[in-house]
């Protein structure tokens, strides 16, 4: 038998003899046997960071079990609402990739040279 399934076996035959649990067991709009489990894996946590060995802990049945009732009838388990994100998204037609620019050369100028030659004047590109 699962940990969950026992605890919410014992949950189940206390809330026989406890109305006001009962009535907190069948109410499962915020409150679930899941959210539960989390809440009682962070309460151990709590407990593992208080001692030597941070990465384990034992904790008593009696201990997990006040957690569990603690967790349905006290623990307040807040609603989170996720807003819609309004945002515009828009696609380009045109393709994102860029084509490389032609360099065009720039002209020769004619220039007089007084008399001096120069070497790159009978080269081409």
């Amino acid at each position: 038998m699962e940990a969950q399934e026992k605890i919410m076996n014992y949950l189940n035959e206390v809330a026989k003899r406890d109305n006001v649990l009962a009535s907190h067991l069948k109410n499962e709009k915020l409150k679930t046997p899941q959210k539960m489990m989390n809440y009682i894996c962070g309460e151990a946590k709590k407990e593992a960071d208080k001692g030597e060995n941070k990465s384990s802990v034992c904790i008593d049945d009696d201990q997990v079990f006040q957690w569990a009732r603690h967790y349905w009838l006290d623990y307040e388990e807040k609603e989170v609402k996720e807003k819609p994100i309004q945002a515009k998204v828009s696609t380009s037609t045109t393709s994102t990739t860029t084509k490389p620019k032609e360099v065009k050369k720039a002209p020769k100028k004619e220039t007089e040279h007084y008399g001096q030659i120069s070497l790159f004047d009978d080269f081409d590109d």
